[in-house]
Formats: structure tokens, C-alpha cells, sequence
């Protein structure tokens, strides 16, 4: 089973780097063009530009339709900016293109590297990154919605955190499992009626803008400080739901560090329930998107949390 998604995306070609330069000439003044570095993700192609031998760029062209979903960006980007919370500048921002066909964005380049680059290389140490994750989410955590769910897409929303559970359950239920997994279904049903059983036992905080995929490859260090980038998967909800995201691959003890830095007890209960949500839905993208190896990875680690009150990174 693949991804729907991959039907429509758009694969590289060389062609492309002409039309980059073109189109960063139309909306910054400069005579040459530079292109450094290309780095791929699995929803773009980005692009470390410098113009003139000095000012630095990202160009990034959007592999798949309505990815990141229109208006949505800029939705954060307003929050963030209200908020005083630091943010990688967007130049530019459009959703199509004759030959970019879902859209491009150009933003400055902030130097420093990923949490995980300087993690690997021993640059900081993982106590301190956990620590300053803490402390930025502490901030990002003070930004209330009065509504849980999508931030650009009104029928999307709900007055409670529970409707809006059991609309992304519903959403990420794999409605066919292939035969060789058929042997997975009883823990897939184990973890969603768990799942919605103990919305009724939970008291959800609440809502506050939460990125939702908070990790190494999405927090630059920029002058020794972590910056969230990447915001396509933020939403509104209980700040628990980033704090999942944090702890659901973790076999370790960084949950006290996370604290320290957030400055506040973290609901073991409410961590538990976002971890199952979590373990739900990578389970049905890593299948569509035919990775067995994360797909076999999320279902074990799912088996082992529904037999635990204890969640990861707790111990």
C-alpha cells in the first residue's frame, strides 16, 4: 500500500536550478546566483542559495499537493511573531507554479545546524538539548487557541480536545491491513480502543499551539538557543501532544529534563494517551508509505506500551 499522496509528487530534474535562479532574482535584487547545497526531505527539495557571494537563502519546492496546506504557514508564522517567539524569516511563500506545480518558498538561511548534526558530532551533549527543548516549548506552550484542531481549516476544529481524538482515530484507522500484517490487527484494535476507552478518564489542558513534530531535525541551534522549524503537522491542542512526539522513541529517562526546562510536572496519564495516539498514526503513514521496517518498529513498541502504565521516556 503507498501513500496517495505519491502518485502526485513532483520528482527532481536538473531543469530546476535555472528556474530557481529566476525566481529569487524576481523577488530579491541581486546579479549572481549561487546554489550550495541541496538537501531532500520526504515532502521537499531545499536549497542552501547565496546571492552575491554573501546574503544566504533556503529555496524550497513542495513535492506533494496542498502540502504544507494553504494558509497554514502563515497562520503560525502570525502566532509565532505575536507572540515574540523567534522563527526562520519566509521571503516568499506561493502554492503554484508552471513548473514547481505545488508551490515554493524562499526564507532566510539560519546558520548553526540541527540539534541532530550537532548532536552526532558531539558538538552538545543530549541532557542539555533535552533541557533547552524544555525550555522552548515552555514559551510556544504560552500561545492559547480558543479551539482544538486544524489552524487553517475551519470544519476541522472542535470545542473539545475528545471530538477531536476520536475524528483523527477515525482518520488514521488502516482500513485494510495486507495480508502478511493481518496478524497485527488484534494489537491495532488493542491501542484504538484503548485509545478512545480513556478519553473519558482523561482531563485534557487547554488548547495551545503545539508543532507536533518536535525532534532533532527540526530544531536548529542557532547561537546556542534551539529554533522549531518545519511547521506543516501543527495544530492546536494539549501541549502533552508535543511532549509524545519527544518521549514515544525514547527508552530512557529524559522526561525529568524535559521538566527542568518546561518548568512544570508532566501528566504520566495524558503522556501515555498521546503516546498510543502517536504509535496510531505512524503506523498507518510508515504502511502506506511502505516502510516495513518503522511499520514492524511502531507496532512492537505499541504491544509494549499497552501492557505498561508507565510511558517511554518516563524510566
Amino acid at each position: 500500500m503507498k501513500n496517495p499522496r505519491m502518485n502526485n509528487q513532483l520528482q527532481f530534474n536538473d531543469t530546476f536550478k535555472s528556474v530557481i535562479e529566476k525566481e529569487i532574482l524576481s523577488v530579491i535584487n541581486g546579479n549572481q546566483i549561487e546554489i550550495k547545497r541541496k538537501f531532500e526531505a520526504w515532502d521537499s527539495y531545499s536549497f542552501l542559495v547565496s546571492i552575491d557571494s554573501g546574503r544566504e537563502y533556503v529555496f524550497k519546492i513542495f513535492r506533494f499537493p496542498e502540502w504544507p496546506p494553504q494558509g497554514k504557514i502563515e497562520k503560525v508564522i502570525s502566532l509565532l511573531s505575536n507572540a515574540e517567539i523567534p522563527h526562520e524569516k519566509i521571503i516568499h511563500l506561493e502554492y503554484k507554479h508552471n513548473v514547481f506545480n505545488h508551490g515554493w518558498q524562499l526564507s532566510e538561511y539560519i546558520p548553526g545546524g540541527t540539534a541532530k548534526e550537532l548532536i552526532d558530532n558531539k558538538v552538545i551533549n543530549r541532557k542539555h538539548y533535552h533541557i533547552k527543548v524544555g525550555e522552548i516549548l515552555r514559551e510556544l506552550h504560552k500561545i492559547k487557541l480558543d479551539f482544538f484542531g486544524s489552524l487553517n481549516d475551519e470544519p476541522s476544529r472542535f470545542e473539545e480536545y475528545k471530538k477531536y481524538v476520536l475524528h483523527e482515530v477515525n482518520e488514521h484507522t488502516i482500513q485494510y491491513l495486507p495480508e502478511r500484517f493481518t496478524h497485527h490487527q488484534e494489537t491495532l484494535n488493542l491501542i484504538k480502543q484503548e485509545i478512545v476507552l480513556s478519553l473519558d478518564n482523561q482531563e485534557f489542558d487547554s488548547p495551545r499551539l503545539v508543532h507536533d513534530d518536535v525532534g532533532t531535525r527540526n530544531l536548529l541551534w542557532n547561537f546556542g538557543q534551539p529554533l522549531l522549524i518545519d511547521w506543516v503537522d501543527s495544530l492546536a491542542a494539549p501541549s502533552n501532544r508535543d511532549f509524545a512526539t519527544l518521549t514515544y522513541r525514547e527508552d530512557t529517562a529524559i522526561l525529568p529534563l524535559l521538566e527542568k526546562g518546561y518548568e512544570s510536572k508532566i501528566n504520566l496519564d495524558s503522556l501515555r494517551l498521546h503516546q498510543l495516539m502517536r504509535f496510531f498514526s505512524l503506523a498507518k503513514y510508515y504502511l502506506e508509505d511502505n516502510d516495513i521496517y518503522e511499520f514492524e518498529k511502531m507496532i512492537y513498541r505499541g504491544r509494549i506500551l499497552i501492557k505498561s502504565d508507565i510511558p517511554y521516556g518516563a524510566k
